[in-house]
């Protein structure tokens, strides 16, 4: 389960700029040649985060701050987002996430099936 963002601590932030989504849904940073997973963070977003190793040894940030946030941002309609994890994406606009699941899912097929993988329509 994945809680709300905002419980660390300001002073250990950092500021990323995410890139792109993550196949699980979280926003993607670079930290010095690393991946660095934050949940609830859109692409185009300057962020702080605080950072740890995750069980897995990747970098994951918690979300302090949005710094700069995404056009795509906007406020959740359930009460419970960030606590429960049923609705995850609720805090971007539905246009905004179709497109970011239309080029996980080519960026899946295309390291599946190389050149060969076909285009994703909407």
């Amino acid at each position: 389960m994945r809680h709300r963002a905002g419980g660390a601590d300001r002073a250990d932030a950092i500021a990323v700029d995410i890139v792109k989504m993550s196949p699980d849904g979280d926003g993607l940073a670079r930290l010095e040649g690393e991946d660095l997973f934050v949940p609830y963070a859109i692409p185009g977003e300057r962020v702080e985060v605080a950072v740890h190793r995750g069980r897995d040894g990747a970098l994951a940030g918690e979300l302090v701050r949005v710094v700069r946030a995404s056009p795509d941002r906007i406020t959740p309609r359930c009460r419970h987002f960030g606590y429960c994890g049923g609705c995850a994406w609720q805090h971007i606009a539905y246009p905004a996430q179709l497109r970011h699941k239309q080029a996980m899912l080519q960026e899946m097929l295309a390291a599946s099936m190389g050149a060969a993988a076909p285009a994703v329509l909407p």
